[in-house]
């Protein structure tokens, strides 16, 4: 495991956390207590995930990852309870479904392209015609 201590890892010291390479991404951890850490893809991210948990902002647009992440490194519990309220709900959500325009009959994952084809009016049109001669 990599430590604080060993500034061979160690990017940056950045308000109280320092950030560290790891095998294939960046580990944010608290100066205080490193047991508290998460891990990014980025510096950017690090650094904003840093800025974003001082000021204990909710930030709605972002990944749930980050949301975990940001409660994983906070000290506060009461934020720490309202990012995980948010987690559980989008869990609770589920995966969003996948748009997809009603009125283009032709396109990928369309159940549509049948009747631009014409072949279900034909379908149904059998199906009448086989009611009516059994009635008939």
């Amino acid at each position: 495991m990599k430590n604080i201590e060993d500034a061979s890892y160690v990017i940056e010291i950045y308000k109280g956390f320092a950030i560290m390479r790891c095998d294939d991404s960046l580990k944010v951890a608290s100066i205080k207590d490193p047991k508290r850490h998460t891990h990014m893809h980025s510096l950017h991210a690090c650094r904003k995930l840093i800025n974003d948990m001082l000021v204990e902002k909710i930030p709605l647009k972002r990944s749930t990852y980050y949301l975990i992440s940001l409660s994983r490194l906070t000290e506060n519990p009461e934020y720490r309870e309202k990012l995980n309220r948010i987690v559980n709900v989008r869990k609770q959500k589920g995966k969003k479904q996948s748009y997809h325009n009603k009125n283009n009959p032709v396109g990928k994952g369309s159940n549509y392209g049948n009747n631009w084809l014409g072949k279900e009016k034909e379908n149904k049109w059998e199906k009448v015609k086989n009611i009516w001669q059994k009635h008939s």
